[in-house]
């Protein structure tokens, strides 16, 4: 039998398994089967040498009534932890973690628990009401105890009404650090979280 590297001319032929492939098909690779035979498909994260590493928390219709009271910076965006109340169970009682691969969860401080060193993208929403009119509302995520700079913010014009609040960004996390939310008010008020989710997803490992 002829080896493949002296092939010339009309010897020349496809890769078996590459034959009634189509444009659709491009980036896929040749590779063995579980029958001893080759396919043609994309390859899995885990075949390249990567892991997924995701998780996400979640509450859904709360009716918890938590009073706050008017931080000392009219802004809003302050890090020091007395303007800011954290979403532990305590204050949110009812948060579950909803989907996960690697990461885990705190009940306690309604926090994810990051099992590896990287790059993560983060996303945060929720759905919240005041019993004071015209009341700022910012959210900062709390990485282990430090409170991030980035801020977002809202103006709920009316007592009773419920308004959406979301945020995110990328973030390099160690292995063992913890992520949960937080919350300021410019209004010494009651305030009802009734939905909330923070998804993290791995985008690099370091």
């Amino acid at each position: 039998m002829a080896e493949h590297n002296t092939l010339v001319g009309t010897q020349l032929h496809e890769p078996k398994g590459i034959a009634g492939s189509v444009v659709a098909d491009a980036g896929k690779v040749i590779t063995p089967s579980s029958s001893g035979a080759s396919e043609l498909r994309y390859l899995t994260p885990e075949e390249v040498g990567i892991t997924p590493i995701y998780g996400e928390m979640a509450l859904n219709q709360s009716t918890q009534v938590l009073a706050v009271t008017a931080s000392s910076d009219s802004t809003l965006y302050s890090t020091t932890g007395s303007n800011y109340v954290s979403l532990d169970a305590t204050a949110v009682p009812g948060v579950f973690l909803d989907q996960s691969l690697g990461i885990t969860f705190n009940g306690t401080t309604n926090s994810l628990i990051i099992p590896a060193d990287g790059v993560y993208e983060t996303a945060y929403w929720m759905n919240l009401g005041t019993e004071a009119n015209n009341t700022k509302v910012a959210v900062k995520k709390k990485i282990n105890a430090t409170f991030s700079s980035e801020t977002s913010k809202i103006d709920i014009k009316d007592a009773g009404r419920v308004q959406h609040i979301s945020g995110g960004g990328l973030v390099a996390l160690s292995a063992g650090d913890t992520m949960s939310l937080a919350f300021s008010t410019d209004k010494t008020t009651n305030i009802t979280v009734q939905d909330l989710r923070l998804k993290i997803f791995l985008i690099k490992a370091l």
